[in-house]
């Protein structure tokens, strides 16, 4: 995954990333870079205190985040046939307001 972009949109976050085609994707995130680095390759195991969650469009807003908190997010996408996954994205962060 490249190019994963994220915009502060009040207590929540709009992420955008270039889509690919046959896949879904993988959106990480939490309060702790440190435990978002921690992930291994397309994986959500091991990861506590980071919500994985799993989107089937190139965008995702998330909601009901706190406000004024920096989040630290990363994406990953999956083979909707094979259900392999790819490799995470770099880790980008966003500030709520």
């Amino acid at each position: 995954m490249t190019k994963v972009k994220a915009k502060a949109l009040g207590k929540g976050a709009k992420l955008s990333w270039k889509a690919q085609t046959g896949v879904a994707y993988r959106v990480a995130y939490g309060t702790s870079r440190k435990k978002l680095a921690a992930l291994k390759k397309g994986s959500s195991k091991g990861a506590k205190g980071v919500k994985v969650i799993t989107v089937k469009t190139a965008g995702k807003k998330l909601s009901n985040l706190k406000a004024a908190k920096k989040y630290y997010i990363r994406v990953c996408a999956v083979d909707k046939k094979s259900k392999k996954a790819g490799k995470w994205s770099d880790i980008i962060s966003v500030k709520t307001k």
